[in-house]
């Protein structure tokens, strides 16, 4: 039997606020002081896939260099997860909905 690992961690919680924040940035570079037209709330968030990807490149650079993985593929899920769900909440729910409701 395989030893499961949970995907909700101390380590995953800092990658998603890590990532959650490196995307805003992302975010903000990119659409305001770019002016660029993939915008974060749109199908695929640009932003966000660009983070995770180079999560999981350090993620395997990590394990090349120390043998260990820096997060689990449950704790990656959890990331990417977050993620998604976070790009478009940062952007279109947050700007277009709570600050015109308020």
């Amino acid at each position: 039997m395989k030893d499961y690992r949970p995907g909700l961690t101390a380590a995953s919680l800092f990658a998603i606020l890590l990532g959650l924040l490196i995307t805003g940035m992302l975010t903000q570079w990119s659409q305001v002081l770019l002016n660029m037209t993939h915008p974060p709330e749109q199908t695929l968030a640009v932003p966000a896939v660009v983070v995770i990807l180079a999560l999981i490149v350090i993620s395997g650079l990590g394990y090349l260099a120390f043998k260990r993985h820096l997060l689990s593929r449950a704790e990656l899920l959890c990331v990417f997860f977050a993620m998604l769900f976070g790009a478009p909440l940062m952007t279109q729910a947050f700007w277009h909905r709570i600050i015109a409701i308020t």
